[in-house]
C-alpha cells in the first residue's frame, strides 16, 4: 500500500498464503509470487534485475534470505520488519552484502525516529482520512473483553490475523 501511495512502478507481493496475494493486488501489488525456493530467481525475471527496496514482513529468516538475494546489486535496500525468534539466524556470506553493495537494516515504526510522535501522526491521519482505507485489512472486530478469544483465533488459523478491538 505504501509503495503504490509513492508510486512504485513495479510492486511484488510475495506470500506464502494465495487468499493475502489477493489483497496485496486489491492494495496496489503489480504482481505476486507464492513463495518458494526460486522466488529470488521469479522477481529478477519480472524486474530484468534485483529490486531497488524489498520488505520483509514475517520474521522467517529463509524469507529473510531471500529478500537479500533479491534486491539490486549497488544500491538495493533489504528493510527487515517482522520480529523472530530471539534465536533466529540467518545465513549470507558477507560478500553478498559487501561486495554486491547491497544495504540490509530493520526497522521500528518505519525508522520514526520518535515513536510516539509517529503513533500520534499516523492516528491523526487515519482519524482524518488522509491516508488509505483500511477496511480491506481488517478481517474481524471484537470488544476488548473478547481479547482472549482473539488470541486464540489467531494461535489456531492464519486467516485472521488483523483484528480491531474496539474499546
Amino acid at each position: 500500500m505504501a509503495s503504490a501511495i509513492a508510486k512504485a512502478e513495479t510492486i511484488i507481493a510475495v506470500d506464502i498464503d494465495a487468499d493475502k496475494l489477493e489483497t496485496a493486488l486489491q492494495f496496489g501489488a503489480t504482481h505476486t509470487l507464492l513463495a518458494d525456493v526460486d522466488t529470488p530467481h521469479k522477481i529478477f525475471q519480472i524486474c530484468g534485475s534485483g529490486v531497488d527496496f524489498a520488505f520483509e514482513c514475517s520474521g522467517s529468516p529463509k524469507a529473510r534470505e531471500q529478500v537479500i538475494h533479491s534486491i539490486q546489486t549497488g544500491w538495493g535496500v533489504a528493510v527487515m520488519i517482522g520480529l523472530s525468534p530471539q534465536s533466529a539466524v540467518i545465513s549470507i556470506p558477507p560478500n553478498v552484502i559487501i561486495g554486491q553493495g547491497k544495504t540490509v537494516r530493520g526497522t521500528v515504526f518505519g525508522g520514526w525516529k520518535n515513536p510516539k510522535e509517529a503513533l500520534t501522526k499516523l492516528a491523526d491521519s487515519f482519524t482524518k482520512n488522509s491516508v488509505p482505507d483500511i477496511q480491506g485489512l481488517i478481517s474481524s472486530e471484537i470488544k476488548l473483553k473478547d481479547v482472549g478469544s482473539a488470541l486464540q483465533t489467531l494461535i489456531k488459523s492464519n486467516k485472521h490475523c488483523r483484528i480491531l478491538i474496539r474499546f
